[in-house]
Protein backbone atom coordinates (compact mmCIF):
# COMPACT_ATOMS: atom_id res chain seq x y z
CA UNK A 1 0.00 0.00 0.00
CA UNK A 2 1.48 3.41 -0.87
CA UNK A 3 1.57 6.17 1.70
CA UNK A 4 -1.15 8.88 1.31
CA UNK A 5 -0.01 12.35 -0.09
CA UNK A 6 0.45 15.13 2.83
CA UNK A 7 -2.76 17.18 3.27
CA UNK A 8 -2.74 20.06 0.57
CA UNK A 9 -3.07 23.04 2.35
CA UNK A 10 -5.46 25.75 1.41
CA UNK A 11 -5.25 29.74 0.38
CA UNK A 12 -6.23 30.56 4.12
CA UNK A 13 -3.62 31.13 6.24
CA UNK A 14 -3.26 29.71 9.80
CA UNK A 15 -2.86 32.25 13.07
CA UNK A 16 0.52 30.81 12.85
CA UNK A 17 1.47 31.60 9.26
CA UNK A 18 -0.07 34.82 10.01
CA UNK A 19 2.06 35.79 11.98
CA UNK A 20 5.22 34.81 11.20
CA UNK A 21 4.30 36.67 7.93
CA UNK A 22 3.73 39.67 9.97
CA UNK A 23 7.13 39.66 12.00
CA UNK A 24 9.07 38.98 8.69
CA UNK A 25 7.43 42.30 7.13
CA UNK A 26 8.06 44.68 10.03
CA UNK A 27 11.48 44.01 10.30
CA UNK A 28 13.99 46.09 8.96
CA UNK A 29 15.95 45.51 5.74
CA UNK A 30 19.41 44.07 7.31
CA UNK A 31 17.48 41.80 10.12
CA UNK A 32 15.36 40.29 7.56
CA UNK A 33 17.14 37.11 7.34
CA UNK A 34 17.22 36.72 11.17
CA UNK A 35 13.58 37.45 11.45
CA UNK A 36 12.69 34.92 8.33
CA UNK A 37 14.89 32.31 10.64
CA UNK A 38 13.32 33.41 13.91
CA UNK A 39 9.43 33.27 12.31
CA UNK A 40 10.16 29.74 10.29
CA UNK A 41 11.17 28.61 13.52
CA UNK A 42 7.10 27.98 14.82
CA UNK A 43 6.25 26.69 11.96
CA UNK A 44 7.80 23.18 11.59
CA UNK A 45 4.80 21.51 12.34
CA UNK A 46 1.89 23.65 11.40
CA UNK A 47 3.61 24.48 8.00
CA UNK A 48 6.73 22.68 6.80
CA UNK A 49 6.67 24.21 3.09
CA UNK A 50 6.29 27.91 4.48
CA UNK A 51 8.85 27.34 7.01
CA UNK A 52 11.28 26.53 4.20
CA UNK A 53 10.46 29.07 1.96
CA UNK A 54 11.25 31.46 4.74
CA UNK A 55 14.24 29.99 5.15
CA UNK A 56 15.12 30.34 1.58
CA UNK A 57 13.98 33.42 1.59
CA UNK A 58 16.43 34.81 4.81
CA UNK A 59 19.12 33.04 2.62
CA UNK A 60 18.38 35.47 -0.62
CA UNK A 61 18.82 38.34 2.42
CA UNK A 62 21.84 36.89 3.88
CA UNK A 63 23.45 33.68 2.10
CA UNK A 64 25.91 33.49 4.78
CA UNK A 65 23.67 33.47 7.97
CA UNK A 66 24.45 30.49 9.60
CA UNK A 67 21.34 29.40 11.77
CA UNK A 68 19.13 29.59 8.18
CA UNK A 69 21.77 27.51 6.21
CA UNK A 70 21.94 24.67 9.36
CA UNK A 71 18.42 24.91 9.33
CA UNK A 72 17.51 24.58 5.91
CA UNK A 73 20.30 21.83 5.30
CA UNK A 74 18.68 19.87 8.02
CA UNK A 75 14.95 20.40 6.54
CA UNK A 76 15.95 19.72 2.55
CA UNK A 77 17.74 16.54 4.20
CA UNK A 78 14.52 15.35 6.02
CA UNK A 79 12.59 15.30 2.45
CA UNK A 80 15.08 13.18 0.74
CA UNK A 81 16.35 16.70 -1.33
CA UNK A 82 20.17 15.26 -1.44
CA UNK A 83 21.35 18.14 -3.85
CA UNK A 84 19.90 20.63 -2.29
CA UNK A 85 21.44 19.34 1.17
CA UNK A 86 24.45 19.07 -0.38
CA UNK A 87 24.77 22.38 -1.38
CA UNK A 88 22.75 24.46 1.80
CA UNK A 89 25.53 22.02 4.35
CA UNK A 90 28.48 22.90 1.64
CA UNK A 91 27.30 26.71 1.85
CA UNK A 92 27.45 26.27 5.64
CA UNK A 93 30.77 24.53 6.10
CA UNK A 94 32.03 27.73 4.20
CA UNK A 95 30.80 29.78 6.69
CA UNK A 96 31.27 27.64 9.89
CA UNK A 97 33.75 24.98 9.51
CA UNK A 98 32.91 23.35 13.06
CA UNK A 99 29.26 23.10 12.84
CA UNK A 100 28.65 19.81 13.41
CA UNK A 101 24.96 19.87 11.70
CA UNK A 102 25.95 21.05 8.61
CA UNK A 103 28.82 18.23 8.92
CA UNK A 104 27.06 15.40 9.30
CA UNK A 105 24.59 16.56 6.80
CA UNK A 106 27.24 16.32 4.11
CA UNK A 107 28.25 12.94 5.31
CA UNK A 108 24.61 11.62 4.97
CA UNK A 109 23.16 13.52 1.96
CA UNK A 110 23.83 11.18 -0.91
CA UNK A 111 26.20 12.13 -4.06
CA UNK A 112 24.89 12.16 -7.40
CA UNK A 113 26.64 11.41 -11.03
CA UNK A 114 28.29 8.11 -12.52
CA UNK A 115 29.52 6.35 -9.38
CA UNK A 116 25.87 6.87 -7.67
CA UNK A 117 24.06 5.67 -11.00
CA UNK A 118 26.48 2.74 -10.76
CA UNK A 119 25.80 1.50 -7.48
CA UNK A 120 21.84 2.28 -8.52
CA UNK A 121 22.32 -0.15 -11.57
CA UNK A 122 23.84 -2.81 -9.60
CA UNK A 123 21.18 -2.88 -6.78
CA UNK A 124 18.54 -3.72 -10.01
CA UNK A 125 21.06 -6.12 -11.34
CA UNK A 126 21.05 -7.79 -7.51
CA UNK A 127 17.24 -7.55 -7.68
CA UNK A 128 17.38 -9.64 -10.84
CA UNK A 129 18.80 -12.05 -9.73
CA UNK A 130 17.63 -12.52 -5.98
CA UNK A 131 14.72 -10.46 -5.51
CA UNK A 132 14.15 -10.72 -1.93
CA UNK A 133 18.02 -9.55 -0.77
CA UNK A 134 17.39 -7.34 2.14
CA UNK A 135 20.61 -5.16 1.21
CA UNK A 136 19.96 -4.88 -2.47
CA UNK A 137 16.63 -4.04 -1.46
CA UNK A 138 17.69 -1.38 1.19
CA UNK A 139 20.10 0.22 -1.30
CA UNK A 140 17.95 -0.04 -4.20
CA UNK A 141 15.37 2.31 -1.63
CA UNK A 142 17.71 4.74 -1.28
CA UNK A 143 18.77 5.07 -5.02
CA UNK A 144 14.72 5.66 -6.02
CA UNK A 145 14.50 8.20 -3.29
CA UNK A 146 17.56 10.30 -4.36
CA UNK A 147 16.25 10.25 -8.16
CA UNK A 148 13.02 11.45 -6.95
CA UNK A 149 11.03 7.64 -7.69
CA UNK A 150 9.23 7.71 -4.77
CA UNK A 151 6.51 5.05 -6.02
CA UNK A 152 8.99 2.82 -7.16
CA UNK A 153 10.69 3.33 -3.18
CA UNK A 154 7.68 2.40 -1.42
CA UNK A 155 6.93 -0.50 -3.66
CA UNK A 156 10.41 -1.57 -3.08
CA UNK A 157 10.00 -0.54 1.20
CA UNK A 158 7.39 -2.88 1.05
CA UNK A 159 9.12 -5.92 -0.58
CA UNK A 160 11.69 -5.15 2.02
CA UNK A 161 9.24 -4.57 5.35
CA UNK A 162 7.69 -8.81 3.98
CA UNK A 163 11.37 -9.78 3.82
CA UNK A 164 12.93 -8.27 6.87
CA UNK A 165 10.12 -6.79 8.84
CA UNK A 166 11.88 -5.77 11.71
CA UNK A 167 15.88 -4.79 10.62
CA UNK A 168 16.94 -1.65 11.12
CA UNK A 169 17.69 -1.37 7.12
CA UNK A 170 14.07 -2.10 6.42
CA UNK A 171 13.02 0.35 9.52
CA UNK A 172 15.22 3.28 7.84
CA UNK A 173 13.88 2.59 4.39
CA UNK A 174 10.51 3.01 6.12
CA UNK A 175 11.53 6.02 7.75
CA UNK A 176 13.00 7.46 4.05
CA UNK A 177 9.86 7.13 2.22
CA UNK A 178 7.65 8.56 4.56
CA UNK A 179 9.96 11.80 5.39
CA UNK A 180 9.60 11.87 1.51
CA UNK A 181 5.57 12.14 1.62
CA UNK A 182 5.93 14.71 4.46
CA UNK A 183 5.21 12.28 6.98
CA UNK A 184 7.84 13.25 9.39
CA UNK A 185 5.94 11.62 12.73
CA UNK A 186 5.65 8.11 11.08
CA UNK A 187 9.62 9.06 9.83
CA UNK A 188 10.24 9.80 13.13
CA UNK A 189 8.96 6.86 15.02
CA UNK A 190 11.21 4.40 12.32
CA UNK A 191 14.37 6.12 12.75
CA UNK A 192 14.13 6.06 16.66
CA UNK A 193 13.64 2.02 16.57
CA UNK A 194 16.27 1.98 13.81
CA UNK A 195 18.21 4.31 16.42
CA UNK A 196 18.00 1.55 19.11
CA UNK A 197 19.16 -1.11 16.87
CA UNK A 198 22.71 0.93 16.34
CA UNK A 199 22.14 2.96 12.76
CA UNK A 200 23.72 6.23 13.50
CA UNK A 201 22.24 8.01 10.69
CA UNK A 202 19.14 6.99 11.74
CA UNK A 203 19.86 8.45 15.49
CA UNK A 204 21.06 11.62 14.11
CA UNK A 205 17.33 12.19 11.90
CA UNK A 206 15.46 11.19 14.67
CA UNK A 207 16.84 13.66 17.04
CA UNK A 208 16.51 16.42 14.22
CA UNK A 209 13.07 15.58 13.62
CA UNK A 210 12.53 15.96 17.47
CA UNK A 211 14.02 18.87 17.21
CA UNK A 212 12.01 20.48 15.15
CA UNK A 213 8.91 19.16 17.24
CA UNK A 214 7.89 15.80 15.69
Amino acid sequence: MELPLPPVHSGVRSAPVAAADEAVQAAPGSDLARSKTEAARGLARTDPKRRRALLREALSHDPTYEPALEALSLAVLEDESHAEARAVSARCLAVSPDNDNCRMVSNYALPEGPEADRVGREAEACLSATPEDPKCLATSVGYEISKGNLARATELTETLTEVAPHAKQTLFASARVASAAGHYDDARHDLEEACRQGLEQACFRAEALRGEGW
